[in-house]
């Protein structure tokens, strides 16, 4: 996992990664994590190592339901029909996919909603 992966992880396991450090000796971990993410270095090993340590899936970059995936009869493929959103920060390569009605995630790291960065 490079740093914007690393960082779209904590983004979006934060609240799940704070319950499972809460009372152990990873709560200070994640608390040094956290400001070395939010002063801008890279925290990719130490983010894979804590993800590991609290038994935490990888997430992932994107995360929705089905995309909204349309193909059209005879030809090959076809594509999302879907409303991206991303960091509003620019700084994870985390991506949301809006599902109708939902308010977007907010950013773990810097605060602010995720940002629609596209659709396609």
């Amino acid at each position: 996992m490079d740093n914007r992966e690393a960082l779209a992880w904590l983004c979006e396991a934060l609240p799940v990664a704070r319950e499972r450090a809460a009372g152990t000796d990873a709560e200070d971990a994640l608390a040094a994590l956290l400001a070395e993410a939010r002063a801008g270095q890279d925290v990719a090993g130490q983010a894979d190592a804590l993800r590991r340590r609290l038994r935490l899936p990888r997430t992932g970059t994107s995360r929705a339901g089905d995309g909204g995936i349309v193909g059209i009869p005879g030809l090959a493929g076809g594509h999302p029909v879907v409303e991206i959103h991303g960091c509003p920060h620019g700084k994870c390569a985390r991506t949301w996919v809006r599902q109708p009605g939902v308010r977007s995630p907010e950013c773990g790291l810097h605060g602010g909603r995720l940002q629609r960065a596209g659709q396609s």
